[in-house]
C-alpha cells in the first residue's frame, strides 16, 4: 500500500505541475497557436491550489514530490500572490475631494431579463444599490433601455435617481427596423462628458468598448468602459455546463467540443478588441481609467496584455479573492470583472460588492490624481 501511494502521489505531483505551467504559459502565448491553453488558464487559480494542496500531502510522505509543484508555482510569480488580498479595510479619508473621484462598474445582465416580462423588482434593487453608492462616474455593461414602456425607460430614468445629468449609452438597437428596446454600454457622469466615441464593435454592431473624456475637478480624464466578447453559450451548452453527468456520453461529447471551440473563438476575438484598445490609448495625454467586464481572468493573455501598464485595484486595495462572475456548472466562479487606471492615479480603496442581483458583482474604488 505504501508504494501505490507513493506512486499515487508521484503522478498527482507531475500533472498537477504540468498543468499549472501550461496555464501559466496562457499569459504569454496568445489563443491562435496554444488554444488548450487558454482553456486551461481559466483555471490557473485553482491549480495554485492543487499544487499547494500537493505540496502538503508530500510533506507527510516524500519531500521530493513537492519539487515539481514548487517549481511550477514558482514559475509564475508573482502571478500566485495576486491571487488573495489581504488589503485591511480602512475608511476613506478623502482630504481634498478636487483630487478624488468615486467610481462604480457593474454587469447589470439586462436586469437578468425581467424588464421583458414586467417585473421591475430586480431593476428597483439595482437601481437603489446604484443609489446608495454615491458613485461620481458609473460604468455600467449590459444596460437595457425600452423607450416604449415607460417603467422600463432606464436612460431616463436611472440618471434622474443617481443625479448624474452627463450620460452616454452606446447601444445596439432591437432585431428589427421599428425598435423599441435597446441594450449596451452606459456611462453616468456627475461631470461633465467632454468628448465620448466607440472604441470597438462586434461584426460592425454591437459597442464592446466605448471611451468618454470626462472633466472632472481634478482635470480631464479618458475614460473606458468595457465589455468584450463573451462566450456566447447556448442553453444547451449551459445545461450541459451545469449538469454534465446527467447527460448521455455521445452528447455530453459534442458539448464538451462546443464549448471548448467557443471558448477559444471569443479569446481570439478578444486579442483583436484588446488590441484595438490598447492602440486608442496609446499617446493619450490624460489620466485613464478603465472598467468593466473583460470575460477573461487575470492570468489570461488578454488580460495580461491590458494590465501590463495599468494598475489593478483589486490588486492595490482588494480583499479575498475578488470573484466576480459567480460561475456556471463546472466553470467554477472567477474574476473577470476590473478597475485599471493608468500609473499616477492612486486607489484609496476598491471594494467587490456581495449582491447577487445579476451573474456578476459589482466593484467601487475611489481614486486619487
Amino acid at each position: 500500500m505504501r508504494i501505490l501511494y507513493k506512486v499515487f502521489v508521484a503522478i498527482i505531483s507531475i500533472i498537477s505541475a504540468l498543468l499549472l505551467l501550461g496555464a501559466s504559459f496562457a499569459s504569454y502565448l496568445g489563443p491562435s497557436k496554444f488554444p488548450f491553453l487558454t482553456v486551461l488558464g481559466l483555471s490557473y487559480e485553482y491549480l495554485v491550489f492543487l499544487n499547494l494542496a500537493v505540496i502538503l500531502l508530500a510533506a507527510f510522505k516524500n519531500k521530493y514530490f513537492a519539487i515539481l509543484p514548487l517549481v511550477a508555482i514558482g514559475y509564475g510569480f508573482p502571478k500566485p500572490i495576486q491571487i488573495v488580498q489581504f488589503n485591511s479595510p480602512e475608511p476613506v479619508q478623502v482630504a481634498d475631494k478636487n483630487h478624488s473621484v468615486k467610481i462604480l462598474s457593474y454587469n447589470v445582465h439586462l436586469f437578468n431579463k425581467a424588464l421583458f416580462v414586467g417585473q421591475y423588482q430586480l431593476r428597483d434593487s439595482i437601481e437603489s444599490f446604484l443609489v446608495r453608492q454615491k458613485a461620481d462616474i458609473y460604468f455600467i455593461q449590459e444596460f437595457y433601455h425600452n423607450e416604449k414602456k415607460k417603467a422600463a425607460n432606464n436612460f431616463e430614468r436611472i440618471p434622474l435617481s443617481l443625479g448624474t445629468p452627463y450620460n452616454y449609452f452606446e447601444h445596439d438597437k432591437g432585431k428589427n427596423d421599428k425598435p423599441n428596446y435597446f441594450f449596451g454600454a452606459a456611462i453616468f457622469s456627475k461631470y461633465p462628458i467632454i468628448e465620448k466615441g466607440v472604441v470597438v464593435t462586434y461584426n460592425g454592431g454591437k459597442a464592446q468598448a466605448v471611451y468618454a473624456d470626462i472633466e472632472t475637478p481634478a482635470g480631464i480624464v479618458r475614460t473606458y468602459n468595457i465589455h468584450l466578447q463573451s462566450l456566447g453559450f447556448d442553453d444547451e451548452e449551459y445545461d450541459f455546463l451545469k449538469r454534465a453527468h446527467g447527460i448521455e456520453i455521445e452528447r455530453a461529447f459534442d458539448n464538451s467540443k462546443s464549448v471548448y471551440k467557443k471558448i477559444i473563438a471569443a479569446a481570439k476575438v478578444r486579442v483583436t478588441q484588446t488590441m484595438a484598445i490598447e492602440d486608442h490609448m496609446r499617446g493619450c495625454e490624460y489620466p485613464i481609467i478603465m472598467a468593466g467586464d473583460f470575460n477573461e481572468t487575470p492570468f489570461s493573455f488578454n488580460t495580461h496584455s491590458l494590465r501590463k501598464y495599468m494598475r489593478d485595484g483589486f490588486i492595490r486595495k482588494g480583499k479575498g479573492m475578488g470573484t466576480t462572475f459567480e460561475g456556471v456548472g463546472f466553470l467554477p466562479p472567477l474574476r473577470i470583472d476590473y478597475i485599471l487606471t493608468s500609473r499616477g492615479v492612486d486607489f484609496l480603496d476598491f471594494q467587490t460588492h456581495d449582491v447577487d442581483f445579476s451573474d456578476h458583482r459589482p466593484l467601487t474604488a475611489t481614486l486619487k490624481f
